[in-house]
């Protein structure tokens, strides 16, 4: 015999998530409020206009080397290779949390590799930076430090790319691997954005928190380890993953207008001005390439 429900039990049963779902958000909203007032920026914050940008300096001498670390990746995981540059040299190094990471104020929609590229000419303006500077490019870090360097060559002395990814990756990848490609990427973008935060914080520390404190550990120096991972599980940082996710959160086709390099004459394109390109260890990362300029001729195909 059919087993009847009564509308007030389905209403009921519908509420459990509902309910579930507003703890969790009133949860994180606590906890991030209270992690707000135990972590204080290590570094400085730069108007760029409507919005401020967290950078970790290190060093006053010169040059003057800016990083640009790779996706959704925070501006202390990198404090230990600044560190040692700082140390073994006379350079200042300046470590960018981009928008949303970090300390780092959220930026609007869209986010695209144009408007990211912008933000790092407004930062270098707003730190009062004239000379050129050594501007280094992690992973996607890598295709908007390419993009910067092809629109202003004459603020860029040399670009490091440490593994850098590239526009047309996917692309290749993907007739080795069926599994890489844009929908896949996105298909995780959509998991992360739908993600209940406040369950997923609480779930994480009260039972993986040795595991987050070891692998922040590995990450960032001992005095950084707690406010690394309480800015993990901001919901700034997860809407900034969400924005800069794939190749297609930051669009090549939405790369802009590519302008002559002022003293450098036309940014290179196909078949000619190929840069010089050297590969070397750079303390514990991977290969790393250097060049004068590394804009590909997709990358500028709008530089007509």
């Amino acid at each position: 015999m059919p087993i009847m429900i009564s509308r007030t039990a389905l209403a009921a049963l519908a509420a459990i998530p509902a309910a579930f779902g507003v703890a969790s958000a009133f949860y994180q909203r606590c906890a991030e409020r209270k992690d707000n007032l135990r972590f204080s920026a290590p570094g400085e914050f730069v108007d760029i206009g409507n919005r401020r940008l967290h950078v970790i300096r290190s060093g006053s001498g010169r040059p003057v080397v800016v990083v640009l670390p790779a996706l959704s990746t925070p501006a202390v995981e990198w404090v230990r290779v600044q560190r040692a540059l700082t140390s073994l040299t006379d350079s200042t190094v300046l470590v960018v949390d981009r928008a949303g990471i970090g300390w780092s104020d959220p930026a609007p929609w869209p986010r695209t590799l144009s408007t990211m590229a912008d933000e790092v000419h407004q930062l270098l303006a707003g730190l009062g930076l004239k000379e050129p500077v050594i501007l280094v490019g992690h992973s996607v870090g890598g295709l908007i430090a390419r993009l910067y360097a092809a629109r202003h060559r004459e603020r860029v002395a040399q670009l490091i790319l440490v593994d850098s990814s590239h526009e047309d990756q996917n692309k290749h990848l993907h007739r080795f691997d069926r599994t890489v490609g844009d929908g896949e990427l996105w298909r995780g973008a959509l998991r992360y954005r739908l993600r209940l935060l406040g369950w997923y914080r609480w779930r994480k520390q009260f039972f993986r928190g040795d595991e987050l404190v070891r692998v922040a550990a590995r990450e960032v120096p001992a005095d950084l380890v707690d406010a690394h991972i309480a800015r993990d599980f901001t919901t700034s940082r997860r809407r900034a993953v969400v924005q800069e996710f794939g190749p297609d959160g930051v669009p090549v086709e939405d790369a802009g207008s590519c302008p002559r390099g002022r003293g450098g004459g036309a940014v290179p394109r196909r078949g000619r001005g190929r840069p010089s390109r050297t590969t070397r260890p750079l303390l514990g990362y991977g290969a790393i390439a250097t060049s004068s300029i590394a804009a590909g001729p997709r990358l500028l195909r709008t530089c007509a």
